[in-house]
């Protein structure tokens, strides 16, 4: 259940760069890669993965939909907040807290290509953050 959790996650995050502002749409589409038969125990997985333990530094992010920084605006991603990271076109929540969870057990990123480390950013996402994104 753990990793239809985890791909249902993803795909929602992936609707919402789609669908902006459209949260019917996007929680439909999402919820067509779980299986009926399962929904129940993987909607369990899914609730507990958005529950952040009380020992982690991260804070549950808005659940709005954040605008995307002006042009003229780079984001730090070796200070920024989960508020700041969840700004960025294509970073939700998830994305935003693993990008913290990445700084934290490995240190600060060395340049921003490394950003692809984080589970969730492949060379594609790199390539529409990269003018945003500074060290």
């Amino acid at each position: 259940y753990e990793r239809t959790a985890e791909r249902y996650e993803e795909k929602r995050e992936l609707l919402e760069r789609y669908y902006p502002g459209q949260p019917d749409t996007i929680e439909s589409l999402a919820r067509a890669l779980i299986p009926p038969e399962f929904e129940p125990e993987i909607q369990q997985v899914i609730e507990m993965r958005q529950q952040v333990p009380p020992s982690t530094s991260i804070v549950q992010a808005d659940t709005t939909k954040p605008e995307r920084p002006p042009d003229s605006v780079r984001i730090n991603i070796n200070t920024a907040t989960l508020t700041e990271l969840t700004k960025l076109p294509g970073i939700g929540p998830s994305i935003a807290a693993r990008i913290i969870e990445y700084r934290e057990q490995n240190g600060s990123f060395k340049r921003v290509d490394d950003i692809t480390n984080v589970r969730g950013i492949g060379q594609t996402r790199l390539e529409q953050l990269r003018e945003i994104l500074e060290i």
